[in-house]
This record gives structure tokens, C-alpha cells and sequence, in this order.
């Protein structure tokens, strides 16, 4: 990616020039990191091999505070407010969809933390690591250790997951079993969105097949028939939820995706933007990004 983070020259690589440009226009702190990668023993758990390095951020003592934001989450909203929580070691959400759980209502969730770096927390972690269990990873790790000290920052508007769209009951993000669900209003006051939408693919996917794109049609979020009218009955369809998640993905695409995608050696001159009219026809790539470390002096 980026050889050295005071490089001026990206070496003709475009994941490095974004990386510069981000430095250079936006005042990014751009800090060089070493993976921390595990052995995994199921191809299936190959997406968190490397889910272990967000923990190197509980060693960044030059900050008071860092808020460490996974990869595949979207920003909507400025979390600044989260720098001035009281203090604490950590601060994570619930996984607001186990509530209804009963082994596994208090777990937390760990794409959004707020962490108040310390060489004694950090020391914790990496024995906790050398410990960890074959199928253990981030998530497990930090409930073992936090499950019952972190302060819980609410999931309402700090974590909401993208496949929420595709529920039929949203009792559990409301955290109410009468508020009638309203996908734009809801999404208007989020902070976040994680797209964590199995069997969806991740936004950053290149879809190379009709089949891949006609099978992402298929697992949209459907419509609802509601009644538009008491007296006469007459219904029409509310496709709010639709659009809204539809508009999550172009979102994303639009502005995280880097600005060219390669396909077998050729450079594309721009990113093809996937509009719903133009979800069976188009395709898009893009380049995961590690994560996103917010920090406070």
C-alpha cells in the first residue's frame, strides 16, 4: 500500500495516492501497522483471521482517547460527543440483535469502541491473545474480558446493522414492541451503519455474474402493503425499506470504493456506480480498507 506513511511518491500504486491524499488534504495521521494475523482452521472464519490488529489501538498511549471504527461500517454522523464519555477502558454497544437471547442478551459488539489506550490494557489483551481458544477472535476476546465492566453506549444510533432493512420485526433495534418502524427516520438518526448482511456481500464485492447481481436482487429488503385508506380500503405498497438499504450499498460505493477498480490487469478510468435501475446490468469494485481509528489528543 504505503511504504513509508512521509512518502511522498505512491509508486504508481492507487491505493497509495489515496492514502497520501488523505494525509496531505485532510490532515489524516496515517500510521504504519503490522497485521496481526492468527492460523485459522475453517476457510469459513478467514474474514476475521486478521481481526485481532483493531486491538493494537488499545496501545496508542500518545491518545487520551481513540474511537475505533471497523471497515465495513459506514459514518453517517460526527461521534464526537463519544471523546467526552467519563472515563473508562472501553465503550461498546450491545449486539442489540441476541437480546431476545437469553445466553447471549449482554454480548458486545465491537465495531464501534471507544477505547482510552493504556500500556496495562494493552498487556491484558495480548496475554488474553496468546490464551485465545482456535475459534476465538476480537468479539470473544473482549467479552471475556469487558463483558462486565465496559459502559454500554447505546446500539440506537451507534450501531445498527445494514440487514436491519431486511427484518420483519424491529423490536429489538426500537428497543420497543409498539413504535412503529419507519426505515428513513430511522436511518436519519444513525451514527453508523454495519454492513453485516449475510448472504449479502460485503459493498466493496465485485459482482462479475448476472447470477451474483440477480441473486442480490432477490435478497432485497420486500415491500410492505399498507393501507392507505381506512374507509376504502385501498392498499399500496411501502418501499421506503428497499430504497433506503439500496441506497446504503450506492452510498458506500460512491464514497468509500476507491475511484478505480482493476479487473485482471485493467485499470477502469472510473468507478461504475450501481443505481437500483441498474443493478442487473452494471458492476462495481472496490478495494477494502483496513479500518478507521478516530482519535482525541
Amino acid at each position: 500500500m504505503l511504504p513509508d506513511p512521509e512518502t511522498n511518491d505512491g509508486g504508481g500504486f492507487h491505493e497509495a495516492e489515496l492514502l497520501i491524499k488523505a494525509r496531505d488534504e485532510y490532515d489524516v495521521k496515517l500510521m504504519p501497522v503490522d497485521i496481526q494475523h492468527r492460523d485459522i482452521i475453517d476457510d469459513n472464519q478467514d474474514t476475521w483471521a486478521n481481526s485481532y490488529t483493531k486491538l493494537l489501538a488499545f496501545n496508542l498511549t500518545q491518545y487520551e482517547r481513540v474511537i475505533a471504527i471497523d471497515a465495513d461500517v459506514t459514518v453517517l454522523k460526527h461521534m464526537d460527543e463519544l471523546f467526552h464519555l467519563p472515563p473508562c477502558p472501553i465503550a461498546m454497544p450491545r449486539a442489540y440483535w441476541l437480546l431476545d437471547d437469553e445466553k447471549s442478551r449482554r454480548a458486545l459488539t465491537s465495531h464501534v469502541m471507544v477505547i482510552q489506550p493504556s500500556q496495562r490494557e494493552f498487556a491484558r489483551i495480548q496475554k488474553r491473545v496468546q490464551l485465545a481458544d482456535e475459534d476465538e477472535y476480537d468479539i470473544e476476546l473482549l467479552n471475556k474480558l469487558y463483558a462486565n465492566t465496559a459502559m454500554v453506549i447505546p446500539h440506537r444510533p451507534y450501531s445498527m446493522l445494514s440487514s436491519e432493512f431486511r427484518e420483519t420485526d424491529h423490536h429489538l433495534y426500537l428497543s420497543s414492541e409498539t413504535e412503529e418502524w419507519d426505515p428513513v427516520a430511522v436511518l436519519g438518526e444513525a451514527k453508523t451503519v454495519h454492513f453485516s448482511d449475510f448472504p449479502v456481500p460485503k459493498p466493496w464485492k465485485v459482482h462479475s455474474s448476472t447470477d451474483d447481481q440477480d441473486n442480490i436482487i432477490n435478497l432485497e429488503p420486500n415491500c410492505e402493503v399498507k393501507k392507505r385508506n381506512a374507509e376504502t380500503g385501498d392498499e399500496e405498497e411501502d418501499c421506503s425499506g428497499r430504497d433506503v438499504w439500496r441506497q446504503l450499498y450506492a452510498d458506500f460505493r460512491e464514497r468509500k470504493a476507491v475511484s478505480c477498480a482493476l479487473f485482471g490487469g485493467i485499470i477502469m478510468d472510473q468507478l461504475i456506480r450501481m443505481s437500483p435501475e441498474s443493478m442487473r446490468k452494471e458492476t462495481v469494485g472496490g478495494r477494502r480498507r483496513r479500518g478507521i481509528w478516530s482519535v482525541k489528543r
